[in-house]
């Protein structure tokens, strides 16, 4: 588990805006309302948005999301602080790139990296593995030897 909070990188955005009108981000069909300024200093792709037409009011995501992720990197929004793992982390990892958010991103694929070059490939975690690898794009030959050498001890999952 690695913490993350968003630098104030992202308030160089926000002193451009003057209005106080709120934003409302969409995500699996879960409705997210904050102010415009903040929801710039969250997705450098709202203040594209903006720019363009500072009519529009939303911005519906695409990554499903049963667990609500969306609702902890709203947190960092307001300068939490959010807890990336496993479990979250290729769902954040999706949300940054939909967002434009590189800070975020950033630390995701480094996290992805560290999970994936410090954890030996097990029974347990080989299909895992072989996914956030070709997330990453990166090499899975070592992976693949793995199950192959080891298909008949897999459970039928």
């Amino acid at each position: 588990m690695i913490p993350f909070q968003l630098s104030s990188a992202g308030l160089s955005y926000v002193d451009r805006l003057s209005s106080m009108e709120f934003f409302t981000f969409v995500a699996s069909g879960n409705k997210y309302m904050m102010p415009r300024a903040l929801a710039v200093f969250l997705s450098p792709r709202v203040f594209k948005i903006l720019k363009e037409n500072a009519t529009i009011s939303s911005l519906s995501l695409k990554t499903p999301d049963n667990n609500k992720v969306f609702s902890d990197i709203i947190k960092l929004a307001s300068g939490n602080q959010i807890y990336i793992t496993e479990k979250n982390i290729d769902t954040i990892k999706s949300y940054a790139k939909e967002l434009e958010n590189q800070e975020l991103l950033e630390i995701c694929n480094k996290k992805l990296h560290d999970l994936v070059f410090k954890s030996q490939v097990t029974l347990e975690n080989a299909i895992r593995s072989i996914k956030s690898k070709e997330k990453a794009n990166m090499n899975i030959d070592n992976d693949v030897s793995f199950i192959s050498l080891n298909f008949f001890d897999f459970d039928e999952k």
